[in-house]
């Protein structure tokens, strides 16, 4: 059931518009993967040879669940969702990537499919959303921060996972690569 309800998602996204481009969607800004795409894990080869660099990252203010096998990052800052609390945001770890910039067009396009967002839809029809946050990642032992895409989950949803879908420590582990 959970699988019919994403492919009707999936679908609803990519043939729907309204029209307008949601933000630049198009920034050269680097990329937060938590889930499959994570290198080690079983889509990360959709990205392999396709970015210059990779930083251990935070998406602060976030939390991160897992329905029908995937894994769905929610912002959880305003703590809009009905399980949750403000006091109950916490971090979603991942890598950051910075796209290679001949790639970066075709590379994000590719994302955005896989992802089953389209910037012309309405968020409430799309898998994820892709969305500018700001992250947190590790360079040479050093903290720093930059803004980057992250594909968080589509606000319907969003609004229907509840506490036991709830990944605590927010570390995504399935889906590794075989």
């Amino acid at each position: 059931m959970v699988a019919l309800i994403i492919i009707i998602y999936y679908n609803q996204c990519m043939t729907r518009s309204i029209g307008a481009v949601q933000m630049n969607t198009f920034r050269q800004l680097p990329v937060f993967v938590y889930g499959t795409l994570r290198p080690g894990f079983s889509n990360h080869q959709r990205l392999a040879g396709r970015f210059d660099d990779e930083f251990p990252a935070l998406l602060p203010g976030s939390a991160l669940f897992v329905r029908g096998g995937l894994p769905w990052a929610v912002d959880r800052r305003d703590g809009s969702l009905r399980q949750s609390s403000p006091a109950e945001a916490g971090n979603v770890r991942g890598e950051v990537l910075r796209i290679s910039s001949g790639l970066y067009a075709k590379v994000l396009a590719d994302l955005d499919r896989f992802e089953g967002f389209s910037p012309r839809s309405r968020p409430e029809v799309c898998l994820y959303q892709r969305v500018a946050r700001v992250v947190h990642y590790e360079r040479d032992g050093r903290w720093a921060q930059t803004e980057a895409w992250v594909y968080l989950a589509g606000s319907a949803t969003a609004e229907e996972l509840t506490a036991d879908e709830l990944i605590s420590d927010g570390v995504w582990r399935s889906g590794r690569a075989a």
